[in-house]
């Protein structure tokens, strides 16, 4: 039943308000009436005289006293007693808040992946990786043709766009996005150096490739990297020599040493025998290069039987 307001609310406020307390609220049901089970509440409030008994005189008393009172009283007939609370029943609860779509967009999406910035099946696959239904993406699809290749939107038959309807994209359809050249790599994103070039070569790029690119884009070397410098530039064009950490070759290994005939290989650090003559030998040396280095120092470096006469080493080599 709509409540409805009666003669009774002023006192039941009144009352409340001077005892402190919210008497309404003990009546309240759900719906913000006030059902009092057919009485009437009432409030007076009276004044408290105060004489002096046995006294003829009389004095009034410095601070009035009064006296209030509330109770409640049977109902006449036909009194509608239901009184509603100021401001009426209490608001409906607000609905919960939307949440918020913390998923990144789809068209960042497809600006990442695929073999182009418009939407794609390796745009779509990601996009279902980050929980994007099929609906969502049909939707995108059908309010961004632009970001859509024209083979893939809606009305051609086996694009993208009718896979989506079908629920089923083939995942052979997806292509890797080819490298881009760019100044990503290194330690300033707007000048091309050796991390840049490093980083292309990896990608597949060829010198040809990085040369043209910067043919375009001469604005994005600087210094030792323009033409004539040595750097990323010459580097490409063949100029110059990438060093090995920036994608060059490695270098050459540096060539054995020669050997030298020596007294090491036997038993004797100081005099030449027959263990050295087999390791001349064995690097190479003739015997017409051993003799001559043993003639230069013949007394030091022979004894014995070896020394020039005795039947040994010497004699052999120049017999």
């Amino acid at each position: 039943m709509t409540a409805s307001r009666s003669k009774y609310p002023a006192a039941l406020q009144m009352a409340g308000t001077k005892f402190g307390i919210d008497l309404a609220g003990l009546f309240e049901d759900e719906e913000g009436n006030v059902d009092m089970g057919g009485f009437a509440p009432e409030y007076t409030t009276r004044g408290l005289e105060k004489g002096r008994g046995n006294v003829m005189s009389y004095k009034a008393p410095k601070m009035p006293t009064t006296i209030s009172e509330f109770s409640l009283k049977p109902e006449a007939p036909g009194t509608n007693i239901n009184i509603t609370l100021p401001g009426g029943p209490p608001a409906p609860p607000a609905p919960p808040a939307k949440p918020v779509d913390t998923r990144r967009s789809l068209g960042s999406i497809a600006a990442e992946y695929g073999q182009s910035g418009l939407f794609g099946a390796a745009d779509y696959f990601e996009a279902q990786k980050l929980g994007y239904s099929n609906d969502e993406i049909r939707s995108y699809m059908e309010g961004n043709p632009n970001m859509v290749a024209p083979t893939n939107r809606a009305g051609q038959s086996g694009g993208l766009y009718e896979q989506v309807v079908r629920g089923n994209v083939n995942p052979q359809s997806v292509s890797p996005r080819a490298a881009q050249l760019d100044t990503s790599a290194g330690q300033d994103p707007f000048y091309f150096g050796g991390e840049d070039y490093k980083n292309a070569l990896a990608a597949g790029k060829s010198n040809a490739d990085i040369k043209r690119y910067l043919d375009q884009n001469m604005g994005n070397i600087r210094g030792g990297n323009l033409p004539g410098g040595g750097g990323v530039y010459d580097w490409a064009a063949g100029t110059a020599t990438a060093p090995q950490e920036y994608g060059g070759p490695a270098p050459a290994p540096a060539p054995a040493p020669s050997y030298q005939i020596n007294t090491s290989a036997g038993q004797s650090a100081e005099f030449f025998g027959d263990e050295d003559y087999n390791a001349a030998k064995a690097a190479g040396k003739s015997d017409a290069e051993i003799k001559n280095f043993l003639d230069q120092n013949i007394s030091g470096l022979l004894r014995g039987t070896n020394l020039p006469g005795a039947g040994g080493l010497y004699d052999r080599l120049r017999a």
